[in-house]
């Protein structure tokens, strides 16, 4: 008697599932999870979801143990947190497919205790940090800002960059590569150049270098920076560069700019960094 009941009974707890799952009017065609995998383990507290516990397969292909598989939106309502756990590098990656190449794939979370935030390409096998924040305990010791520029309310504050300069006064344009650095807003910006060694052989009395961007340009001439250099062949300290309002860069010998000798080799021997501040009148 007791094992009829049981079996009566399970038979209606079938038939009262297979109601719920089916659609109005009739027994399912098929279920609405295509797919749903329990792992054998201690389930999640009331309200939570354990992705280590359980394997949710919902409108795609089935997931395994410690995955969720969704193909529309997850909702999760009330107190909402979510804790991404792991012994080695535990991450949250966003991968918007609608993106044009390379740009779809973010990714954020921590590395060797340093938070970083990346941007990859399409296939994971290329990636540029463009945030990393360091801490010990709860002071922040630094935050690092990636990028060719940064804005805060839409104003460059920090800009780098290079440009490539074009020398007069020289047999042949030896072509330095400049880099820059400018931060804060476009009136008060201050600009620094990395000048590097260069050497050509004289043709005039001047030596100046063109080809700065309008952004580098100040309002007057700056001062003068002393380095070292050649003159007709010969080592001098009594050097001088400046940026001039016209966004030239030029350099002097002694207290007057057409002082070269038009010959022989001239030059820097050491790298120049020169800074100032774009208004300056």
């Amino acid at each position: 008697m007791r094992r009829s009941f049981w079996f009566i009974g399970g038979i209606g707890a079938a038939l009262a599932l297979a109601l719920l799952m089916a659609p109005s009017g009739g027994f399912p065609s098929r279920p609405r999870f295509q797919s749903v995998g329990i792992a054998a383990s201690a389930p999640s507290g009331t309200g939570g979801l354990d992705a280590q516990r359980i394997g949710v397969g919902i409108g795609g292909a089935p997931a395994g143990a410690g995955e969720i598989d969704a193909g529309g939106t997850i909702t999760a309502r009330g107190d909402v947190s979510i804790l991404a756990q792991s012994t080695t590098n535990p991450t949250i990656e966003f991968d918007m497919q609608d993106a044009t190449a390379d740009n779809r794939r973010w990714r954020m979370g921590p590395q060797a205790e340093t938070f970083i935030c990346s941007a990859l390409n399409d296939a994971g096998s290329q990636i540029a940090n463009w945030c990393e924040v360091q801490r010990t305990a709860q002071v922040i010791d630094s935050v690092n800002l990636k990028g060719a520029e940064i804005q805060i309310n839409g104003t460059s504050l920090v800009q780098s960059g290079s440009y490539t300069g074009a020398v007069t006064g020289c047999t042949t344009d030896p072509a330095p590569v400049i880099f820059w650095t400018r931060i804060g807003d476009a009136t008060n910006a201050v600009v620094s150049l990395q000048i590097p060694v260069f050497n050509c052989t004289s043709n005039t009395t001047a030596f100046t270098v063109t080809g700065a961007p309008a952004a580098l340009t100040p309002t007057a001439d700056t001062g003068h920076i002393q380095f070292r250099g050649l003159d007709n062949g010969v080592g001098s300290s009594n050097l001088y560069v400046r940026m001039s309002s016209a966004g030239v860069l030029v350099l002097r010998l002694g207290s007057t700019d057409a002082g070269w000798t038009a010959a022989n080799a001239k030059s820097l021997i050491n790298a120049v960094q020169l800074t100032y501040g774009l208004d300056n009148s």
